[in-house]
């Protein structure tokens, strides 16, 4: 049966991860976490963050839950509510931090405000193994014009790659086919390509064939469905926050 750690456990050991990580901030200064009453589709979603200050508006639960514990969504196991009602979270720090430790002041936060009890367990789910399928003019290695520094973005019908690795982009992968995605590809190196793809949720997309078609007839790669055990992370209970 899987450790149910206490909420007075959770909140030492985030407190503990700011100590190693945070020397001199080890909570906010401040912070303010609200439900947003803002509803309908004329809500705006935001994120802003910069070394003293976070300022995120009408995220959900799940959004926040996925940043600081630093979780993919197939990872998450949480109630309707978590993932359906709208927060805003203002905090700041007495003195700059790395995005990494305000990461953790963030874990610290939710787990007192939302009381949440939580805990990983390891489940056989639904998975792609990305490998080389040789159909494809195969991957472009990275060169002078690349970034310099790994760069991945994606959105609904576009995948744009720059000087990432293998493993970086099967786990960009993951947030595209909506389940983990694994590299058994032994590509070695860097890699740029940008691709166009159908959107998963249009019933009628003519002008373009699906991500798995696409990385097989352009990159020589495809994807095969399997099984896997991956780390889940189980929201026991969270209570909304009284307004503050």
């Amino acid at each position: 049966m899987p450790h149910r750690p206490t909420r007075t456990s959770l909140i030492a050991f985030a407190l503990l991860g700011c100590a190693f990580a945070a020397q001199t901030v080890h909570n906010f200064e401040a912070a303010s976490v609200k439900r947003d009453t803002q509803l309908g589709l004329s809500i705006t979603r935001s994120w802003q963050e910069d070394p003293q200050r976070i300022a995120l508006h009408a995220n959900h639960l799940s959004d926040y839950l996925r940043r600081a514990f630093e979780l993919k969504p197939y990872q998450l196991h949480v109630p309707g509510w978590v993932s359906s009602d709208f927060y805003d979270i203002d905090a700041t720090t007495s003195a700059p931090v790395s995005t990494a430790e305000m990461r953790v002041l963030l874990r610290s936060l939710l787990i007192e405000r939302f009381d949440l009890h939580f805990h990983y367990e390891s489940k056989s789910i639904a998975v792609y193994f990305l490998s080389q399928d040789g159909a494809g003019p195969g991957l472009r290695p990275a060169g002078p014009t690349s970034s310099s520094y790994p760069r991945i973005s994606s959105s609904r019908n576009r995948f744009t790659v720059s000087n990432a690795s293998m493993d970086d982009i099967a786990s960009s992968l993951a947030d595209i086919v909506h389940r983990p995605v694994f590299n058994r590809s032994k590509q070695a190196g860097n890699f740029d390509f940008d691709i166009d793809f159908a959107a998963t949720d249009l019933s009628a997309d003519t002008d373009h064939a699906s991500i798995f078609t696409v990385l097989r007839q352009q990159l020589g790669l495809k994807l095969t469905p399997g099984k896997a055990s991956v780390k889940m992370f189980i929201l026991d209970r969270a209570t909304p926050p009284n307004p503050n």
